[in-house]
C-alpha cells in the first residue's frame, strides 16, 4: 500500500468543508441538523485516536524487533484501520470546523456559545484522529532494509519475490 498524501487529506478535507459552508449558509434551516454534535460523538473520536496509536506502537514495537509475537495479519489490519481514521478524521474535521465557523456567527445568544464550542471540539477531535492515523500509517511501514531483500531479484518496479513453500513427500 502507498502512503497517504497529506495534500489529498487536506483537499478533501477543505472540500467537505466548503460544502457543508455553502449548504450551511445557503439553507438555514439545515442548521439544526448539521449544527448539533453531542458529546458522545467527539469522545469516542478521541476514543478511536488513542485506541488506533496504541495499536500502531505495538506493530511499532514489532518492526524495531521489540515485540516478534505479534500477528503479520494483525499489522495489516492495524494499517488499513489507520487509512480510514485518515479519511474519517479529515472528512469528519471538514464537517465540524464548517459548522464551528457558521455557528459562532451568532455567538451573542447562550445556546449558541455552547454549540460552538461543543463544535470545535468535536473537530478537535476529528483533527486527533487524522493525526493519529497518519502517524500510525507511518509506523507500518517496512525499513528501507526490508523492502530491499523482499525485491531483490526482481524485474522493473522490484517485483515482490515470493519464498517457496517446501512440498511434502507423502509417507
Amino acid at each position: 500500500m502507498r502512503r497517504t498524501s497529506l495534500g489529498m487529506l487536506a483537499v478533501v478535507a477543505a472540500a467537505v468543508f466548503l460544502v457543508v459552508l455553502a449548504i450551511m449558509q445557503t439553507f438555514p434551516e439545515v442548521r439544526v441538523g448539521l449544527g448539533n454534535t453531542s458529546w458522545v460523538e467527539w469522545v469516542a473520536l478521541f476514543s478511536l485516536s488513542i485506541m488506533i496509536l496504541r495499536f500502531g506502537l505495538a506493530v511499532r514495537a514489532y518492526l524495531k524487533g521489540d515485540k516478534p509475537d505479534l500477528d503479520p495479519i494483525k499489522a495489516a489490519r492495524t494499517l488499513a484501520l489507520a487509512k480510514a481514521a485518515e479519511w474519517t478524521g479529515a472528512i469528519l474535521f471538514g464537517r465540524y470546523l464548517a459548522a464551528t465557523i457558521v455557528i459562532a456567527q451568532n455567538w451573542g445568544y447562550g445556546i449558541q456559545r455552547l454549540l460552538t464550542v461543543e463544535l470545535g471540539i468535536a473537530a478537535l477531535a476529528a483533527l486527533t484522529l487524522l493525526v493519529c492515523g497518519v502517524i500510525v500509517e507511518r509506523f507500518c511501514e517496512l525499513p528501507p532494509a526490508d523492502i530491499e531483500k523482499a525485491t531483490k531479484g526482481g524485474g522493473p518496479g522490484g517485483r515482490v519475490v515470493r519464498p517457496q513453500i517446501p512440498q511434502e513427500t507423502p509417507v
